[in-house]
């Protein structure tokens, strides 16, 4: 199947242009999608061993299940278990029971719902407005998708096909109206609640913003991402009359066929039966297109496969980019020795074994006792389809039981380890306590024999120093032992003691005349030190005026003196023509005060006359 090269897509519903293929999403199984697979082809193997090596087939009565019917089953259960581990296992459980998993339940038991459940908050987190398609091929999977969008932030669904199991909200939409009233109010509220009236007399009452209504309105305002739920027939049905405005189309139908305007995103494990049966080529038809897809799928149900970002493809629905997956992968030619091979072993998750742990209490080890599989391996033939459900289900619930006997003992092992690990800690500290105290007795013993190794050094000090008084008081005895066998008389040694002390009087006048010497000897040295640095001083001082006395005589005989020259003259001039100006000034000033005293002599010269006149008695 050749995908198609693919346009980047500019934003804006209208102008996504028609793709002439879906756009595949590769995903990664679950841990609980692999076992089922693995427990399918543990039920299968004994009739597709019978299958791959060519032995002829038990014949089978009208009631039992014929061979191409065993292989239709087989496949049809690995693409249940494609979509959603609840369709096999609960697949006789009213929807009521299985939508009360909680949503972590619903979304691990498959990749494609933890696929749409991280695009879907990604598209949110925008807050831009979206619509979204979300198709199947059944209605009990639209349950399951509405398990886990009910309660989703920032978004809204609306149920198309089939009824929800938590609101009225399902019937017939106009997909072509970018903004959608509840379809659970009635219309005269719709309008009480846009504050407009629908063209009666009677009187529609507004909606109080206490009322449970109102809140309900106005949650969903701020939705921003709308999600249609609907069946793969019918949307094919409806593309035809109506043109579909949304941002994309997400198909759990792995079968939807692309004649849509608008793209079209499978999430599919490109290891599984719907990648095969999507990709594998049309001229296998019937049993042998059956026989082959069986293959493919043992022997490349383990191949590692990488997955693109979900973020890729809402930077695509922006219009930054390209689809992060284009390239379609090659099928390789599987034989039936490759799928005899494949069924060989099975690929069942492994309880973890303690092997690197050590136990430091050797009662709580674990005892090697792992639960095998009850359901031992039988020949298919002449099962009826009752039968086969009954297999099935009991392989599931041994498994079940299986895994929770391995759950149980590990969680056992578990509160082993951290009652050994709590022991080991204990007696940890026990010693380090043990430990804290023998320190603490050593550096006690270390201090107390630091003292006595103090005192026994003063101590051998002290005897030291009564051995020498010992030797000396013994050479004066032995001194004055031999002046008595010499005939010394007592008067002799007296005087002879007192020559002694006169000498020591002396040595210790002359020692003093000494010390006085040596301080004289002192203060003349620092007083020579001290004018040998003033003579040193004044040296330099000398040193630098007759260098300057040289640079003075040696600029006196060039030419700065007669730079020098020619300015004293320049200023002796100047000074000459200032003098000159003063000196006429002088002059000016001095006619100018006698001509000033002249005036005023002769003005009080005729003051006088006028007083004198005005005085006489004849006027």
């Amino acid at each position: 199947m050749d995908l198609g090269t693919l346009v980047d897509r500019q934003p804006g519903v209208a102008s996504v242009p028609a793709f002439a293929a879906p756009l595949l999403f590769p995903i990664q199984q679950t841990p609980i999608q692999k076992e089922l697979t693995e427990l399918l082809i543990k039920l299968h193997r004994p009739y597709l061993e019978k299958l791959f090596t060519g032995q002829a087939m038990d014949e089978v009565d009208s009631d039992s299940l014929s061979s191409s019917a065993m292989l239709e089953l087989f496949l049809a259960n690995l693409k249940q278990v494609a979509n959603h581990s609840s369709l096999l296992v609960d697949h006789f459980m009213s929807r009521n029971m299985v939508l009360m998993n909680p949503k972590h339940n619903l979304k691990r038991s498959s990749a494609k719902y933890v696929c749409i459940d991280d695009f879907l908050s990604r598209l949110a987190a925008q807050k831009q407005p979206r619509t979204v398609i979300l198709t199947a091929a059944s209605s009990r999977e639209l349950d399951l998708i509405e398990g886990i969008l009910i309660g989703k932030r920032d978004l809204q669904y609306y149920r198309f096909s089939g009824s929800s199991l938590y609101y009225d909200n399902h019937g017939s939409f106009d997909f072509n109206k970018q903004e959608l009233s509840n379809p659970a109010m009635p219309l005269p509220q719709v309008a009480a609640a846009n504050g407009k009236s629908n063209g009666t007399d009677d009187y529609t009452p507004r909606i109080s913003k206490n009322s449970p209504l109102h809140h309900k309105i106005e949650q969903q305002k701020n939705r921003v991402v709308s999600v249609y739920l609907i069946l793969s027939n019918q949307l094919q049905s409806l593309a035809r009359f109506e043109e579909l405005r949304s941002d994309l189309v997400i198909s759990l139908d792995a079968q939807l066929a692309q004649n849509l305007a608008i793209p079209v995103i499978k999430p599919v494990y490109l290891n599984g039966i719907e990648y095969f049966d999507l990709v594998l080529d049309s001229a296998y038809s019937g049993d042998e297109r059956a026989k082959h897809l069986a293959k493919l799928v043992l022997v490349n149900r383990n191949a590692a496969t990488e997955s693109p970002g979900l973020q890729d493809v809402v930077n695509w629905l922006d219009g930054h980019g390209s689809y992060p997956y284009t390239e379609s992968k090659k099928i390789e030619t599987v034989s039936d020795n490759d799928a005899l091979e494949a069924l060989a072993s099975l690929e069942l998750e492994l309880p973890y074994r303690l092997d690197r742990y050590e136990f430091f209490n050797p009662s709580l080890a674990p005892k090697d006792d792992p639960k095998k599989l009850k359901l031992e391996e039988s020949p298919l033939a002449s099962l009826t389809y009752h039968q086969y459900q009954l297999r099935l289900g009991r392989l599931i619930y041994d498994r079940y039981q299986e895994l929770l006997f391995t759950v149980d003992t590990q969680r056992k092992h578990l509160a082993d380890i951290h009652e050994d690990d709590s022991q080991r800690q204990a007696q940890l500290e026990a010693v380090v306590e043990a430990t804290g105290d023998r320190f603490r007795k050593l550096q006690t013993t270390k201090t107390a024999a630091e003292s006595l190794a103090k005192q026994v050094a003063k101590c051998e000090k002290d005897l030291r120093t009564v051995e020498e008084t010992d030797q000396r008081l013994k050479e004066r005895m032995e001194e004055y032992t031999k002046r008595v066998r010499d005939g010394a008389t007592e008067s002799a040694l007296l005087e002879q003691q007192n020559t002694i002390t006169a000498l020591q009087d002396e040595l210790k006048q002359v020692e003093a005349e000494y010390q006085k010497e040596m301080a004289e000897n002192e203060s003349v040295r620092a007083e020579y030190q001290q004018k040998s640095s003033a003579a040193a001083e004044m040296s330099s001082k000398l040193m630098e005026t007759k260098k300057k006395l040289e640079a003075a005589q040696t600029e006196s005989k060039g030419d700065f003196r007669k730079l020098q020259q020619t300015k004293l003259d320049r200023e002796t001039e100047v000074y000459k023509k200032r003098t000159q100006s003063l000196a006429s000034q002088n002059k000016f000033l001095e006619k100018y005060i006698k001509i000033l005293d002249n005036a005023a002599k002769e003005k009080a010269t005729v003051g006088r006359i006028r007083a004198s006149r005005s005085t006489t008695p004849y006027q």
